[in-house]
């Protein structure tokens, strides 16, 4: 019985570190990269503006 709960922990544990493998894989880098053109866009139009 022991084992088996220790089983399912490890699994949860698993579970918790590829969903932040997966935030900080997927979804960190798309936010760094809209936030980076968002303000690219920014100077631009200021740029342009001028």
């Amino acid at each position: 019985m022991q084992h088996k709960y220790m089983y399912m922990h490890q699994e949860k544990l698993l579970k918790m570190q590829n969903s932040l493998l997966f935030i900080f894989g997927e979804i960190w880098p798309v936010t760094l990269y809209y936030n980076s053109t968002g303000t690219l866009a920014r100077f631009w139009s200021n740029f342009k503006n001028s």
